[in-house]
C-alpha cells in the first residue's frame, strides 16, 4: 500500500493526489488501543491530543475526544487515576472510529471535489457521483463528468481514472456555518462556485471549541460560535489568493441574529465586545438563518459521533445539499426574529439625570480658549444690554462670570451624576471615578477637589481646592493649550534644525539614554526583537523616574512620575528574576533583552543621577546638604525601575568640614551612605 508522504498531520498519496491522515499509536500502548485496559487521564489525554488536525476536516470525530476529556476534568479525578466506567464505555465507542480514520481519503485540491472516497470502497464501483442537483443553463446541457477506465484488476482509483473538465471557480461564493450546544462550539466553511455549468462545493476548513466548564447560556455560546465563523472568514480571505465575489454566513439562532441585526447596542459587556469584533469582520448583510436540521456544523456540536459523518455522501465534507441548488430554492430568511427577550441581555438605564447645560456658544465650534471666553463674554453683554438695560460693557467681572459658566457646562458635560448627587446628597457614589478627590461645590456650584490643606496660609482657594476637569473634554484641552503657548513651552515643532541644546532638561535626558545604550551595545547585534523589547524596558525606565517630594512613611502615596501622565498610573512592572552576563548567550531572546534591560538600568543611574547634583570641578562651593532635604540614593545595584529616596536625618563632616556621610530615613529604615552617592531632588 503507497504509504504517502507525511507532512502536518496529513499523508499525501502522490499516485493518488489525495490526503490521508497520519493516526501512529507507537507511543500508544496497545492495551489501551484495544480497549482491554481503562486508561488513566494522562493516557487519555495522550491519545486525544496525538490527532493533529489543523483543518479541522475531523472536528465531529475530535471534539468528541475533547468533551470526554473535560468530563474527566469535571469527575476530578488525578492525572494516573482511571477514568470513571461511564467515561470508559464511551471512550471505547470513541476509540473504535480512531481506528477507521486512517481510510479515509480527501482531495488535494478543491477542483477534484467529487474524489472523495473511501479507501475500502468497492473495487468495481463507479466514478463518485456528481453533486446534487447540478444547475444546468437552458442553452446549454450540463457537462457530464468525463471519466477513464479502471485498469484490469486495480482494486483502488487513482486521481486520473475519473475527472471533470475545469471551467475555473467562476461566481465563487464563500459558505460558513456555525452552531452551538451546551457541549461545543464550531464554524465550518465551504466554497461554492460553477465549473463548466455544474455547481461545485468544497470542504476549507472548521473550527471547534469545547463549551466552557463555567455554566453558559446556550445564546452566548451560538454567540461565541458565529465569532467563530467571523474569525475563519477573515483567515480564509487573508489566506488565499483568491477572492470570493460574495460571503454567507448561516446561523440557526434566531437571538444572535437579531443581536447582529439590532443598531441598538445596550448589551452588556461579553455580548458587546464579541459584537465588536463581528462588525468589524463581517458585515450585517451576510448574515442568514438557516434551520437547525439543516445546518452542517450541527454534526460537530454533538457529544456523539458516528463514522458516517465522514462517508463519500455525508454532508460534512461535500456540504449541505441546498448549495448545490438555485439560490431561491435556499433556505428562507426571516425579516422579523422571533426570540425571547430574556436571552437579548439588554442594560437597562437605571435613572436618567438631567444635565440642564448653561447656555454657552459650543465649544467644538473654537480652536482657542481666548476666542471663547470672549465670544461667551459677548452673548453675556447682549442679554445685558437688550434684556437688563445694562451697560454691557466687558470687563474683568464678566470674563470671570463667562469662565466660570464654561467650566460649569464642561462639569455637567463629564460629571452630570456626580453634579447630581452633589447637589441632593452631599456626597458621591462610591462607585465614582472621583471618590478620591472628595470633590464638593463651591458657592457659585463648580465641583472643586477637597483636601486637608485648608489651614494653609497665603495659599488662594483656587490652588488647595483645584477645578474639576476632564481632560477628554474640549473645553479642558483649550484651557491646557492656551496655557501651553502662555507659558512658551518648547516642542519639536518649535526647536530649529541642528539646535538639541535648545531641548534643555529633556535634551540632556536623551543624551543620558543615548550614552547609557552606547556603552550596553557596544559590539552587540541583538535581534530586531530583542532590540525592541529591550527599547520598550528603556522608555519604562526612563518615564518610571521620579518628579516630585512624596513621604517616606509607609502607605504614603508613589511619587509622580511621567508614566503618571501618559499612562494613568506609575506602571511599576514585577521583577522577573534574577539575570547574569551567562544569560546573552543563550538562545533565550528574551532573557537576553532582560539581561540588556538590567545593564541599561545600572548604567543609566550611573549617567542620570549625577546631573542632578551641580558640579563646578571644585572651583566654587556648592550648598552642602542638611538635614531634612529631600534625596535619591545612587545604587547601580539596586533592582531595575528601583529608586530609593528618603530623607537625610543626620550629617556627618569630614576633617574639613565639608559633608562626608550622611543617614537617610527610609521606608526601609534608616541608611548610611556617602555623600558623593546621595543626589538632592529640587524641591522649588
Amino acid at each position: 500500500m503507497d504509504e504517502g508522504e507525511r507532512t502536518l498531520g496529513l499523508i499525501w498519496h502522490p499516485k493518488e493526489d489525495s490526503l490521508g491522515f497520519d493516526v501512529s499509536f507507537k507511543r500508544i500502548p496497545v492495551d489501551i488501543i484495544n480497549g482491554i485496559k481503562t486508561p488513566t487521564k494522562r493516557e487519555m489525554l495522550r491519545v486525544v491530543m496525538s490527532i493533529f488536525d489543523v483543518y479541522g476536516f475531523l472536528s465531529p470525530f475530535t471534539i468528541k475526544g475533547k468533551i470526554l476529556l473535560q468530563d474527566t476534568w469535571r469527575s476530578n479525578i488525578q492525572w494516573d487515576e482511571d477514568i470513571p466506567q461511564l467515561i470508559n464505555n464511551k471512550w471505547n465507542e470513541w476509540l473504535q472510529i480512531l481506528k477507521r480514520v486512517e481510510t479515509i481519503r480527501l482531495p488535494r485540491y478543491f477542483e477534484n471535489v467529487n474524489s472523495l472516497r473511501n479507501v475500502r470502497d468497492a473495487p468495481n464501483s463507479e466514478c463518485p457521483p456528481s453533486p446534487p442537483a447540478p444547475l444546468a443553463s437552458p442553452r446549454a446541457p450540463a457537462r457530464a463528468p468525463v471519466c477513464r477506465p479502471l485498469s484490469p484488476g486495480s482494486r483502488t482509483r487513482t486521481a486520473d481514472a475519473c475527472t471533470y473538465v475545469s471551467g475555473g471557480y467562476n461566481n465563487l461564493e464563500l459558505h460558513l456555518f456555525c452552531d452551538a450546544s451546551t457541549k461545543a462550539m464550531c464554524a465550518v466553511a465551504y466554497w461554492r462556485w460553477m465549473s463548466n455549468n455544474n455547481i461545485r462545493v468544497a470542504f476549507i476548513a472548521s473550527k471547534c471549541r469545547v463549551a466552557p466548564l463555567k455554566l453558559t447560556s446556550v445564546p452566548r455560546l451560538e454567540l461565541q460560535a458565529a465569532l467563530l465563523a467571523a474569525r475563519l472568514a477573515d483567515t480564509i480571505g487573508k489566506e488565499h489568493t483568491m477572492k470570493p465575489v460574495n460571503r454567507y454566513f448561516w446561523c440557526d439562532s434566531s437571538t444572535v441574529l437579531h443581536w447582529i441585526r439590532n443598531d441598538a447596542r445596550c448589551y452588556k459587556a461579553f455580548i458587546a465586545h464579541r459584537l465588536g469584533e463581528i462588525d468589524e469582520l463581517t458585515s450585517i448583510n451576510d448574515w442568514r438563518y438557516v434551520p437547525t436540521k439543516l445546518n452542517v456544523a450541527d454534526q460537530a456540536t454533538r457529544d456523539s459521533c458516528d463514522f458516517s459523518v465522514f462517508n463519500v455522501d455525508s454532508e460534512w465534507f461535500r456540504g449541505p445539499n441546498f448549495l448545490y441548488s438555485d439560490e431561491s430554492l435556499w433556505p428562507a430568511d426571516f425579516l422579523v426574529p422571533r426570540v425571547n427577550k430574556v436571552d437579548l441581555e439588554f442594560v437597562n438605564t437605571v435613572h436618567i439625570v438631567e444635565n440642564n447645560l448653561p447656555a454657552v456658544p459650543d465649544p467644538l465650534r473654537f480652536s482657542s480658549w481666548l476666542r471663547l471666553l470672549r465670544s461667551t463674554c459677548i452673548v453675556f453683554s447682549f442679554v445685558d444690554i437688550k434684556c437688563k438695560k445694562l451697560t454691557g460693557t466687558i470687563d474683568g467681572d464678566l470674563m470671570s462670570k463667562a469662565e466660570q459658566l464654561l467650566v460649569k457646562y464642561a462639569q455637567l458635560q463629564s460629571f452630570p451624576e456626580d453634579v447630581h448627587s452633589l447637589k441632593n446628597n452631599n456626597y458621591v457614589n462610591k462607585k465614582s471615578r472621583l471618590l478620591t478627590l472628595s470633590p464638593f461645590l463651591d458657592e457659585q456650584g463648580i465641583l472643586r477637589a477637597g483636601g486637608r490643606i485648608d489651614a494653609a496660609r497665603d495659599v488662594p482657594v483656587s490652588v488647595k481646592h483645584p477645578v474639576i476637569l476632564d481632560g477628554r473634554h474640549h473645553v479642558a484641552r483649550l484651557i491646557v493649550k492656551h496655557f501651553h503657548v502662555r507659558a512658551a513651552h518648547g516642542n519639536h515643532e518649535t526647536i530649529p534644525p541642528s539646535s538639541p541644546h535648545w531641548g534643555g532638561a529633556w535634551e540632556r535626558l536623551i543624551r543620558t539614554v543615548k550614552s547609557s545604550l552606547k556603552v550596553v551595545l557596544n559590539e552587540r547585534t541583538p535581534r530586531e526583537e530583542v532590540l525592541l523589547t529591550l527599547m520598550a524596558e528603556v522608555e519604562q525606565i526612563v518615564n518610571g523616574r521620579p518628579l516630585t517630594h512624596v513621604s517616606v512613611e509607609p502607605g504614603s502615596e508613589e511619587a509622580l512620575t511621567p508614566n503618571h501622565f501618559l499612562l494613568g498610573s506609575s506602571s511599576n512592572l514585577p521583577v522577573l528574576g534574577e539575570f547574569d552576563n551567562s544569560d546573552l548567550f543563550l538562545r533565550k531572546q528574551w532573557r537576553i533583552a532582560q539581561r540588556l534591560a538590567d545593564m541599561f538600568w545600572s548604567r543609566w543611574v550611573k549617567e542620570m543621577l549625577p546631573q542632578l547634583i551641580p558640579r563646578s570641578k571644585w572651583t566654587q562651593e556648592e550648598t552642602p546638604l542638611k538635614v531634612g532635604d529631600f534625596v535619591f540614593i545612587a545604587d547601580p545595584n539596586s533592582p531595575r525601575n528601583c529608586w530609593l529616596r528618603g530623607t537625610v536625618e543626620a550629617v556627618m563632616p569630614g576633617k574639613d568640614e565639608r559633608v562626608r556621610v550622611v543617614d537617610i530615613r527610609t521606608r526601609a529604615g534608616i541608611l548610611r551612605r556617602s555623600a558623593a552617592r546621595v543626589a538632592r531632588v529640587p524641591m522649588g
